[in-house]
């Protein structure tokens, strides 16, 4: 039997650990309602662009699921969201790196507003009522903290040496 290496064990940590405080961040900010950000996909773009072997796509739908759990949408809604424009991110991503945090935040408000609009029509298909019009809200939140984002899992991928 193979044990892991610190620097797998590292990564998992990092991941596990992301993953949590990323949910913690979601239950906590529930109070501001649409002017919440993304946090769960926000650390998930982070990690693809920083380092995309990170995230497998098993993973980030596994994460997906968590979301539509916390947040209690319809199984599968930002599964689905997650994976699509993940692999978007993942395959841009050496373009994305050498964006600066402002452009990377626009990049972010386009691709979390595509996000909401697959979750709006997902939810029209499926006539239920949980997202409207004002979750694009979200999106320009978090392309507004994405430089707080950015720059602190920055700091911990430096810190904890994370490749």
């Amino acid at each position: 039997m193979k044990i892991m290496g610190p620097k797998i064990m590292n990564n998992f940590l990092v991941i596990f650990i992301g993953t949590i405080i990323s949910i913690l961040l979601t239950i906590t900010t529930f109070p501001l309602g649409n002017y919440s950000p993304d946090w769960i996909f926000l650390f998930i773009i982070y990690w693809l662009i920083a380092i995309p072997t990170l995230y497998s796509y098993p993973l980030i739908w596994f994460v997906g699921i968590l979301a539509d759990v916390t947040l209690g949408s319809i199984l599968g809604m930002n599964a689905l969201s997650f994976l699509i424009l993940s692999y978007l991110v993942k395959k841009n991503y050496k373009s994305l790196r050498y964006f600066t945090t402002i452009q990377q935040s626009l990049i972010i408000l386009i691709i979390i507003t595509i996000k909401i609009t697959m979750l709006i029509f997902i939810d029209d298909m499926a006539e239920t009522s949980i997202y409207d019009r004002s979750a694009y809200w979200s999106g320009l939140i978090s392309a507004l903290i994405w430089p707080i984002i950015f720059y602190g899992l920055r700091h911990i991928r430096r810190k904890y040496n994370i490749v």
